[in-house]
């Protein structure tokens, strides 16, 4: 009789803390798909650096440039790896900001030139945007903190600035491309 009681109250109890959303998976979890494609706005945000192919290493390389070719390969696997993760809900997109980051420095080291630093850019701006989206719902509903939101809203003023750079590069002469990607431009056109 004791036995059965146990079983009884174990199960109530799990029950009210399913049902009252204590056993709730924390911030750092993707939250369900929600209407609108979850999986296909995060996808189509990733889309234009996951569109990117590695150059292989040539014979005429230096070995600095050899290296670089292939950390740049390293990161785009990396990507791919992660996008894999998030797929499959084993990460969140956040996950992926930092590696897009290391995709895009990479990727100009190789060629100093903002046009192809231009799909990594997007890339990380359209998953900035849908992840401050999805913290501005979690905060709504009480999935995460205000310090979580401004987080990705920072990320997303980020990467909007450095796109900014970017495209303003395009605009410059040749010489002084890189130098305004990397330390930035006071003309943000």
């Amino acid at each position: 009789m004791r036995f059965n009681r146990l079983i009884t109250h174990g199960t109530v109890a799990v029950g009210l803390y399913v049902m009252t959303g204590a056993g709730s998976p924390g911030s750092d979890c993707p939250p369900p798909s929600p209407a609108g494609g979850y999986y296909e706005r995060w996808v189509g945000a990733i889309a234009p650096a996951l569109s990117l192919r590695p150059e292989e290493p040539a014979a005429g390389d230096s070995p600095l440039r050899r290296l670089m070719k292939l950390r740049f390969a390293s990161a785009l696997r990396r990507l791919e790896v992660a996008a894999q993760r998030v797929k499959y809900l084993r990460d969140a997109p956040d996950k992926l900001l930092p590696i897009l980051k290391d995709v895009g420095e990479s990727r100009l080291e190789l060629c100093d030139d903002p046009s192809a630093l231009i799909p990594v850019l997007e890339a990380q701006l359209g998953l900035a945007r849908f992840i401050e989206e999805v913290k501005e719902r979690e905060l709504e509903v009480g999935r995460c903190a205000r310090h979580n939101l401004e987080d990705a809203r920072y990320a997303r003023l980020d990467a909007e600035v450095q796109l900014a750079r970017a495209r303003a590069a395009l605009k410059a002469p040749r010489r002084d491309r890189a130098t305004m990607i990397r330390e930035g431009s006071s003309q943000h056109g």
